[in-house]
């Protein structure tokens, strides 16, 4: 019921958030050099904030490191500088705060795992509840390492809520589904930055799952339009859709 609801709720934020916070109020290790790169980033966007698209995007990025002689060199498809980047930029908000970041950071990756667990358990009523609560928001190696300033939070903060988001709008009644079209059109641009940066921040994690999600959406759609009624027609889409990812992936990597 609503209240058991409620006390997964607040438990399980607690848990993510509590956690996060704590393991960031000092970071340490990859945490730690992390927010130490994402302060230089922070500062060249304030130093040339004409120039951020360029800093943001660039393909290969060369940083300074203070007295060091050597400099740091990224390529924009690194994880780790994709993290450093979204530091950089939290930064301009949380005045480089390590734990406001790494409560933003817990917020995000709760608020997928939240958004998953809950369409789970509208779309599949007869499935218990409780498996999809305890697997994303309670089991201990997940609140406890997917959370604060980590690439693991965001990576599945950003599967998990992407998951949610097609399970959702394939799944779920029309009535669920953006209808007017400025709604339409945030559905698709969120949906899509999901995927980007779920990609980017394992992409070898994102290929089989957004497979898997387009072969599930493609064949709702052909069921909806009449296409899709014969078990062999939906394998089909799906065999066709994971064939068109292990075609790509070997061209993005």
């Amino acid at each position: 019921g609503s209240g058991g609801w409620r006390v997964v709720l607040v438990a399980s934020l607690a848990l993510r958030v509590g956690v996060g916070v704590a393991r960031n109020w000092h970071p340490k290790a990859d945490a730690a050099f992390m927010s130490f790169v994402g302060r230089i980033v922070t500062a060249q966007l304030w130093q040339n904030p004409a120039g951020a698209w360029s800093t943001l995007t660039r393909a290969v990025t060369v940083l300074p490191k203070g007295r060091a002689s050597y400099e740091f060199v990224y390529q924009n498809t690194s994880n780790t500088w994709i993290l450093m980047k979204i530091l950089g930029v939290l930064n301009l908000a949380t005045l480089s705060s390590d734990w406001l970041n790494a409560l933003y950071l817990s917020l995000f990756a709760f608020i997928g795992c939240w958004q998953l667990v809950r369409q789970l358990a509208d779309i599949f009523p007869t499935t218990p509840a409780a498996a999809g609560a305890v697997a994303f928001l309670l089991w201990p190696s997940v609140w406890f390492w997917a959370t604060g300033i980590s690439k693991e939070a965001v990576l599945l903060g950003s599967g998990a809520w992407l998951t949610a988001q097609v399970v959702g709008y394939s799944y779920g009644s029309a009535t669920a589904r953006p209808q007017a079209a400025r709604a339409q059109v945030g559905w698709w641009l969120g949906t899509a930055a999901l995927a980007g940066l779920h990609f980017g921040m394992r992409y070898f994690f994102a290929v089989p799952l957004l497979g898997v999600l387009g072969g599930v959406a493609l064949g709702q759609q052909l069921r909806r339009f009449g296409w899709g009624r014969h078990w062999w027609s939906q394998v089909v889409a799906m065999a066709a859709v994971i064939g068109a990812g292990l075609w790509l992936a070997p061209q993005m990597s």
